[in-house]
């Protein structure tokens, strides 16, 4: 009887490749029909891990995606985005002063004025420095603390010695003396008077005290 028989036609396959930016496969197709558009297949997005400068977003793949006509491979691309740091300053009590983010690579700064150390009956305090000397954000960005640094200058006080009555007596030890200073004042009265006795009640003509502040005898 007669026949018809119809050639059926199949349309080549190839292999895709996706890799990541290593070189490690993340999805590979091995059977994808010739004029196949390699946008259709269905990968996993890729992830490249952080280092300490960088963090990364994944961008597309590498060559733009044309139909299969032979096997092809496409490399993840990666947008680099900068790590940025939290970088604290403290001050000389530990109290945190300011914080700041700071992008990997950049010299952190201080955001405000230079900090104050209240002054003590034995100190005024000058700011100095930071400790240890600030650098760029680096690989141990994570533990940057910087802490103020004071100098300490020695507080002056003054001594003020008078006599009730400058005709009968003389006294010494008036003068300016740093916190901590050992001063001795000595009243010597005239041959009408005999000392009584200081301001402060000391009964000693040769009276000698360490300097903690003004004083007025």
């Amino acid at each position: 009887a007669d026949k018809t028989i119809y050639a059926v036609w199949e349309a080549n396959k190839y292999t895709v490749t996706f890799k990541n930016y290593d070189g490690t496969i993340v999805k590979e197709f091995t059977d994808i029909a010739y004029g196949t558009n390699p946008a259709s297949l269905a990968v996993t997005t890729p992830a490249k891990p952080a280092d300490v400068e960088y963090k990364y977003e994944f961008k597309g793949w590498t060559p733009e995606f044309v139909n299969v006509t032979g096997n092809a491979t496409y490399t993840a691309e990666y947008t680099p985005i900068k790590q940025t740091y939290t970088v604290t300053f403290k001050d000389y009590d530990g109290s945190t002063l300011a914080t700041v983010t700071v992008p990997y690579g950049e010299t952190p700064a201080y955001p405000n004025a230079n900090p104050v150390r209240p002054a003590t009956a034995e100190f005024t305090y000058e700011f100095d420095a930071w400790t240890p000397v600030i650098v760029p954000v680096n690989e141990k960005a994570e533990t940057q603390v910087y802490t103020a640094t004071y100098k300490e200058i020695k507080n002056k006080y003054t001594v003020t010695v008078k006599v009730d009555d400058a005709e009968h007596g003389t006294v010494t030890g008036a003068g300016t003396y740093e916190y901590g200073e050992t001063v001795t004042v000595i009243a010597t009265p005239d041959g009408c008077y005999n000392f009584s006795k200081w301001s402060n009640g000391e009964t000693s003509a040769e009276y000698t005290f360490t300097v903690t502040g003004n004083v007025d005898l």
